[in-house]
């Protein structure tokens, strides 16, 4: 396993050379900006800042990388500028391009996790500013984000708490963190919202490459089915006019097919997105997942369904400090989540019910903001 993954790296090394010396004789424009999110989406804060260049800064080279395979494919079409995940000319851009843009470290190459190394080792280094957007925010200290494994020129983050959660823990300078909040907060209004229910937990890496069999037979897999299929639960959304939609983590999405039951609903990726969803829910039902920040932005109602705190912090990763009650109520039984879904139900107005986050902006300037960082980092 070891030699395969030398074998890799090594050919990563070779092609981008190839790449390297392809880019300095055809003359590609250095003033590009390269932005993904992990190569095969499209709907989130790499998405967001791609249409907000697009639409505010034209000037500006902006291209994203993603496969043609993608269901998201079309809406990067539409905006125009864009380049085949793991190409020859995708690695072109990315050893020319000036500035580097993902939610993930280094998701702006072909393969995350092998450039991941090769850069902490100085096997690669892009001739570009780099920017980690996020893909959420963070509120536990994952060392893959420490300064020794992940240095970008750009770090975003949205909170007081979260700055100093990354400066103070992970070690990042104050001078790369960029308190300016996510690019896809712009797009949240929770002015849309209809009777519906999100239930959109995290994944757990301890059940990520089980095979399916095994996977539904562990306490994750129980739990959610049992929170669906819950007969006090379909008869509350029933009565109060409510839908649900069961949102499975991108990691766990292949452990689930879209079906529908009645007034519940398991979605997918590839029919369904997930801005919209937040858009529209009236109540989020979640475990560990920074998607509550979200909810947060908005005002609406969190119930956190934490059934495995235990077994997630030690298997996963480490939960952290945060403070779950103020964002809403902690459950740890399918019962008390049935209670505190039938309590935010039962109000005039969910939206109105939430509690306020520890956002320093709650507005719709957050990609303003990222864009002034990067400006500013270029000098």
């Amino acid at each position: 396993m070891k030699l395969l993954r030398l074998i890799k790296a090594a050919c990563c090394i070779a092609l981008d050379l190839a790449a390297l010396a392809y880019a300095r004789l055809s003359k590609l424009p250095r003033d590009t900006w390269l932005i993904s999110e992990r190569g095969y989406d499209a709907r989130d804060n790499g998405y967001c800042f791609f249409r907000y260049l697009r639409r505010n800064h034209p000037d500006i080279r902006a291209v994203y990388v993603i496969t043609r395979d993608s269901p998201d494919l079309d809406r990067i079409r539409a905006l125009g500028g864009w380049t085949r995940f793991g190409s020859f000319a995708h690695r072109a851009l990315m050893m020319s391009a000036r500035v580097l843009i993902s939610t993930h470290d280094c998701g702006y190459t072909p393969d995350m996790v092998v450039y991941h190394h090769l850069k902490k080792r100085g096997l690669f280094r892009p001739r570009g500013r780099t920017v980690l957007l996020q893909h959420g925010v963070l509120h536990r200290p994952i060392q893959w984000y420490s300064r020794g494994e992940c240095a970008p020129d750009v770090f975003v983050v949205s909170t007081e708490d979260e700055f100093r959660l990354v400066t103070e823990q992970l070690g990042q300078p104050e001078s790369a963190v960029r308190l300016t909040g996510l690019p896809r907060f712009d797009t949240l209004d929770g002015d849309k919202a209809e009777k519906l229910v999100l239930v959109m937990p995290t994944w757990r890496k301890y059940l990520a490459r089980l095979a399916p069999d095994a996977f539904a037979q562990s306490d994750y897999s129980r739990a959610f089915a049992s929170l669906l299929g819950d007969e006090r639960l379909v008869r509350l959304l029933d009565k109060n006019g409510y839908r649900l939609v069961f949102y499975p983590h991108a990691e766990m999405q292949k452990f689930y097919a879209p079906e529908t039951r009645g007034s519940v609903r398991v979605a997918s990726m590839a029919t369904d997105d997930v801005q919209g969803l937040l858009n529209r829910c009236q109540i989020l039902v979640t475990d560990y997942s920074s998607v509550f920040y979200d909810a947060a932005y908005m005002g609406k109602p969190v119930v956190f369904y934490q059934f495995d705190r235990a077994r997630a912090d030690a298997g996963h990763y480490p939960l952290g400090r945060v403070d779950y009650p103020a964002f809403g109520e902690v459950c740890l039984t399918e019962d008390e989540v049935v209670n505190a879904l039938a309590r935010a139900a039962a109000l005039p107005s969910a939206r109105e019910s939430g509690r306020k986050g520890p956002f320093r902006y709650r507005d719709t300037h957050n990609c303003d903001r990222v864009f002034q960082a990067i400006l500013e980092t270029l000098g």
